[in-house]
């Protein structure tokens, strides 16, 4: 039979039988059961988590009717988060809007009596604090909230006639500009929202950077922003809502190796105080290019020229450091995690992701050989001038782990059966294991 049809034959096979051959689970150890637990019920902690940071909002089983006083306009203090108050009243109900967001406060239908007990008045359909009617600006796949924006209404104390009324809203933010129109008539409870954005371009450098790390719009580097995103979006969904119930007020987090800020950006936009390091400033790949985020952020991450190994920073100032796409420059390990620790606080975290794994050293050793011999064909001289070690194996954790007191939880984020299958095709062409990006959770206990 000719080779190559037995060669298609096995590969069918191996898609179906040898991952489970090839990667058989292994025993559970106790951070990989902690975290397992942990990971069962991160929905219900990341929602704990949102609650502790916000107002808790009443349950909406119980309306409470709004005091007549809290129906007229206030002024409250700029940082109390609430706003100025914003009323519209027609003969079939009163509606109270807040300035932060334009978002919808309380609602009294005004022929309708509150059941719940102990009160009286009018019954209440929006729970005191509730975020309703919050919006959000999507752009790609960047969601930017915009419950937290100052609206200037064009009316206070609406009162709806005969006709329909129109309340306008707009906020502005760096070069954006949001515009919202909520139209009133007097016979219908229900309103209408319209709404519009101006000053954002959208096929613009500033949204190739807010797409990162889910799509690379200039598609120069699609298939490593691809495993970035993928590594991203796993660690959004299953390791930080873990972090966060820990820590509710937000986490001070370094990003070691943040080229261009795209992951500070995002931590930021969860609630979390990212301080970005790298030795590239420019404005195209290095943390010059964080000018993009300014625009839809209002705090401005801090960014510093430093060496992972010689960090500006003082002793057990952080909660969590992310490696991001930079831990296997290193040209010392032991050095550079002595660092790290260094600046974590205890019980402290480190995160290395995005960082060439391999089983066996020798395939790591190959790897390097390859890509030496590419540069200097390419290029006619050799670079390894900086003797860094690019790539991670097991048995090198391990020696970090009990050097620095650090225990190792590695988590397998899914990139794709393309990607699953390359063991399975290397073996065929009997060629060396390619390498795993795997999420690599390092924890410290408190000293």
């Amino acid at each position: 039979m000719d080779r190559r049809i037995v060669l298609a034959i096995l590969l069918m096979i191996g898609i179906l039988f040898l991952p489970m051959l090839l990667f058989p689970p292994k025993p559970p150890s106790p951070a990989a059961l902690r975290a397992d637990s942990l990971r069962a019920d991160s929905l219900r902690r990341d929602s704990l988590a949102r609650q502790q940071r916000q107002p808790r909002a009443a349950p909406a089983a119980a309306p409470v009717a709004a005091p007549a006083a809290a129906l007229a306009r206030t002024t409250v203090p700029a940082d109390s988060g609430v706003g100025e108050r914003v009323t519209v009243a027609s003969q079939l109900y009163r509606y109270t809007f807040s300035t932060r967001g334009a978002r919808l406060v309380a609602a009294e239908p005004l022929h309708y009596k509150s059941f719940a007990p102990g009160e009286t008045g009018e019954a209440q359909l929006i729970p005191p604090d509730a975020e309703f009617l919050a919006y959000a600006l999507v752009v790609g796949n960047d969601t930017l909230s915009l419950a937290d924006w100052r609206f200037t209404p064009s009316q206070q104390d609406v009162t709806v006639g005969a006709d329909s009324t129109a309340v306008d809203w707009v906020a502005q933010r760096g070069p954006l500009t949001v515009r919202l129109q909520y139209v009133f008539t007097p016979n219908q409870y229900l309103f209408d929202v319209r709404g519009e954005v101006s000053g954002f371009k959208r096929h613009g450098s500033g949204h190739y950077y807010l797409a990162l790390p889910f799509k690379d719009i200039s598609g120069r580097n699609s298939w490593q922003w691809r495993i970035r995103g993928r590594s991203f979006r796993f660690l959004a969904q299953r390791l930080l809502p873990i972090l966060e119930y820990q820590i509710p007020a937000g986490l001070d987090v370094l990003d070691l190796g943040a080229g261009n800020c795209w992951l500070s950006y995002r931590l930021a936009s969860r609630g979390h105080r990212p301080v970005a390091v790298d030795l590239m400033v420019n404005q195209l790949d290095g943390m010059g290019a964080a000018r993009h985020y300014f625009p839809v952020r209002r705090r401005k991450c801090p960014r510093f020229q430093s060496e992972i190994d010689r960090l500006p920073c003082a002793k057990s100032q952080f909660d969590l450091a992310v490696f991001n796409a930079s831990f296997h420059y290193s040209e010392d390990y032991n050095r550079t995690l002595e660092e790290c620790l260094r600046c974590l606080r205890r019980p402290g975290h480190i995160i290395i992701m995005d960082s060439p794994l391999y089983e066996h050293e020798e395939s790591g050793e190959q790897m390097l050989k390859e890509r030496h011999a590419e540069f200097e064909r390419k290029y006619g001289f050799r670079s390894d001038s900086v003797a860094s070690r690019e790539y991670l194996t097991p048995s090198v954790l391990e020696d970090l782990g009990r050097r620095h007191g650090i225990t190792w939880t590695i988590l397998h984020p899914w990139y794709g059966l393309k990607w699953a299958v390359r063991p399975l095709r290397a073996w065929l062409r009997r060629r060396r294991e390619p390498a795993r990006f795997q999420i690599i959770w390092g924890t410290m206990e408190s000293r």
